[in-house]
């Protein structure tokens, strides 16, 4: 069992961290402090902050990035389609991610990407310094 530090994008909606991509019935709540588990799989997050930041972008105004504690950190080879989870049962998600089913809607996962058993908000790193992001350095909490 790997542990260790991943980045991981939320949505801040109303004071509610929420999973970035995820809607219902996959959403996650988080929050900081408490281990969180995925419903269906395990959580996504990334292996350093700035591809983290490079994936959200400057334009979403809800979207955190939080440096984490993980445990079951793996690199998965392909993930399913978001839009396709949406077609099948969560219970057939679950199954998928068990390797017990193949549902024929795989995509490739984008750089840095990571999933892991369960992970836990530590700090909020801010969004303002991309040369802070880099350095490795968290900002305020």
């Amino acid at each position: 069992m790997k542990k260790g530090i991943v980045w991981k994008v939320v949505e801040n909606r109303g004071g509610h961290l929420i999973s970035a991509i995820m809607k219902h019935p996959y959403m996650v709540e988080y929050a900081p402090g408490e281990w969180t588990e995925g419903k269906t799989g395990p959580l996504f997050a990334f292996d350093n902050p700035q591809d983290a930041r490079d994936w959200i972008g400057d334009d979403d105004k809800y979207a955190e990035i939080w440096e984490c504690e993980a445990e079951e950190i793996w690199r998965p080879d392909s993930v399913l389609c978001t839009v396709s989870m949406y077609c099948v049962e969560p219970k057939d998600v679950k199954e998928w991610w068990n390797g017990h089913l193949a549902l024929g809607t795989e995509v490739g996962c984008l750089s840095g990407t990571v999933v892991c058993a369960q992970l836990k908000l530590i700090e909020r790193i801010g969004r303002e310094s991309k040369n802070r992001l880099e350095g490795g350095q968290t900002g305020q909490r």
